[in-house]
């Protein structure tokens, strides 16, 4: 029925078939059968129909006035969709890692990232989904998924916003009473602050000579799903850890953490980046988070040097 309507405001408004047909490109007889089987789903005759005129029926005036909200209202339908398109607007749900998340310290802080993104652009209504795990966005309805992992091979469209290297860290308290490690066998004999979640493994690979991957296994002494956690664990002075050095960028910089082993590369490479659909070009508020978070942290890579 809904395709049959502009052309039935056509003939209501003309009076005429013909001049109907003329003005939308069809035939006579093609605007003559749309209007027959309007009438035949409706059950009503909207016209009189004579060799001279074309007039609306009582049922027809009563059906021109819905005909003319409904399309009123599809017109403002097109007009919000495409607003959406071009002004950042509506509902962004954002799917973040728990813990880095949730923390608030240092200046890279995602949290602080994101109530600046909301500050700068109030007519979007923040959704943000904290999870550990990998979240299926999709299923939750997240425009955009922030991960700190090695890059995912994902039908997903992906930007990359930076590096991520993993470095080992402990408290100054802690290396003055267990020694400083200066070869990665010397990891052994610490006590190991272990990040634990499903894909949880107890060993430490890197890159070690001429480039080559190697691991050393290391017992786990205090283990935690919990970022914040270990973190608050490695500044207590309970052991070595390895955190994202983009999170705790500060605590290095105070010196209330010192990184250990400084020339170890770890592996695999990760990297801090946006995950969201392919489907072509994203809403307008989609890319200005996408936008906003790439400058955000680029402002931070400059503010540090």
């Amino acid at each position: 029925m809904l395709e049959a309507l502009p052309t039935f405001l056509g003939v209501a408004q003309t009076g005429s078939f013909t001049r109907t047909a003329q003005a939308s490109g069809q035939s006579t007889a093609a605007i003559s059968k749309a209007i027959a089987r309007l009438e035949a789903e409706l059950g009503v005759q909207l016209f009189h129909r004579t060799t001279r005129s074309v007039t609306l029926t009582e049922a027809g005036s009563t059906f021109q006035a819905s005909a003319e909200r409904i399309m009123a209202e599809q017109d403002s339908v097109r007009a919000a969709l495409s607003a959406q398109q071009t002004a950042p607007a509506g509902i962004l749900t954002v799917a973040l890692p728990a813990s880095l998340g949730a923390q608030g310290r240092g200046r890279y802080s995602l949290i602080r990232a994101n109530v600046a993104f909301a500050q700068k652009y109030p007519d979007i209504s923040m959704r943000t989904v904290l999870s550990d795990q990998t979240v299926d966005i999709v299923r939750e309805q997240a425009a955009v998924a922030v991960r700190i992992s090695p890059l995912e091979d994902t039908a997903l469209k992906v930007r990359i916003i930076s590096p991520c290297p993993m470095v080992l860290v402990a408290a100054p308290s802690y290396l003055s009473r267990a020694g400083v490690p200066v070869r990665p066998a010397d990891l052994k004999s610490h006590r190991w602050l272990v990040y634990r979640t499903k894909d949880f493994v107890r060993h430490l690979q890197y890159k070690g000579a001429g480039g080559k991957a190697e691991t050393i296994a290391l017992p786990d002494y205090f283990a935690s799903n919990n970022g914040d956690q270990l973190i608050t664990a490695v500044l207590a002075g309970l052991g070595i850890t390895m955190l994202p050095r983009l999170f705790i960028e500060d605590d290095l910089q105070t010196g209330r953490l010192v990184q250990v082993l400084p020339d170890l590369h770890t592996l695999p490479e990760r990297y801090l980046a946006l995950y969201y659909p392919d489907t072509g070009v994203p809403p307008a508020k989609t890319r200005a988070y996408i936008d906003f978070m790439a400058e955000w942290f680029a402002a931070c890579q400059t503010n540090s040097t």
